[in-house]
């Protein structure tokens, strides 16, 4: 049996001139990392909003979200004996 694991991807972003301008990060993995939304674990027992205000502030340093969309699209696979659920939102930030 596989051990579930949670995690939260969260895409970051803001409008300027009407258009989105969304956040990317690249890993610490230097010139092999991949550019992605902001993402990381969901604590035993966390509240996804928890969990998801976490992550963005611990990567990017950004407070209370301007809107928190979920994105109804959770994504799951299975890796070995471990099984991923993904939950996917959109971070609206304010204009700067």
């Amino acid at each position: 049996m596989a051990e579930v694991r949670h995690r939260v991807r969260v895409f970051v972003y803001r409008y300027a001139e009407r258009q989105p301008n969304y956040l990317l990060l690249r890993s610490a993995q230097g010139i092999e990392g991949f550019w992605t939304p902001i993402h990381g674990p969901i604590g035993f027992g966390e509240k996804l909003e928890v969990a998801i205000r976490r992550e963005v502030m611990d990567d990017a340093g950004l407070g209370r979200p301007e809107e928190l969309i979920d994105l109804q699209m959770p994504s799951r696979w299975v890796v070995g004996d471990e099984e991923i659920v993904e939950w996917n939102f959109g971070f609206k930030t304010a204009p700067t």
